[in-house]
């Protein structure tokens, strides 16, 4: 995909609301399941070839991936020391619950998300006929999705790491 050193990760997953009763956790009844940002990386760095990895990182699941290294199809990304646009926050972090990094939108299934108006110009890669109205329809499958990041992409997901309500 042509990722390289600057280049950001944003972190999603499958949640749903939990809470505890009787000593014991469980999901709330009804909760919807929704995709949420919870992490980022900006790379600083990439990791190519296994005979330079540093000791340090021989626990990375990656590390041993012996055939993979060997094809050239295994790298490992590690990230900058800062943001680049926003040099109070590590290049690495992961976030708390906030509203602004829900990516599902309220009242469709988890795969259905409110993305800003901006990524209707966008390719973003898995996705080839993504949007069905105004509601952006994620692959059903898929590790990674990558797109340019114009600078309204930049401004969005610095106000998702950074916490700030979403202004779009």
């Amino acid at each position: 995909q042509n990722v390289t050193i600057g280049d950001l990760f944003l972190f999603f997953g499958w949640f749903r609301q939990t809470e505890y009763y009787n000593g014991k956790l469980r999901f709330v009844k009804g909760a919807p399941d929704i995709h949420v940002i919870y992490g980022y990386l900006q790379i600083g760095q990439i990791l190519s070839n296994q005979d330079l990895l540093p000791d340090w990182l021989s626990s990375h699941p990656h590390y041993s991936y012996s055939d993979a290294w060997k094809k050239g199809k295994n790298v490992i990304f590690l990230p900058s020391e800062k943001l680049s646009f926003n040099s109070r926050y590590p290049g690495v972090g992961y976030l708390n619950y906030s509203a602004n990094r829900v990516l599902t939108k309220e009242g469709y299934s988890r795969r259905y998300w409110d993305l800003p108006t901006f990524f209707r110009n966008l390719k973003i890669t898995c996705n080839p006929n993504p949007w069905v109205g105004d509601v952006f329809k994620s692959a059903g499958i898929g590790q990674e999705f990558v797109f340019d990041a114009i600078p309204e992409a930049i401004y969005w997901a610095e106000r998702i790491i950074i916490g700030a309500e979403n202004s779009y």
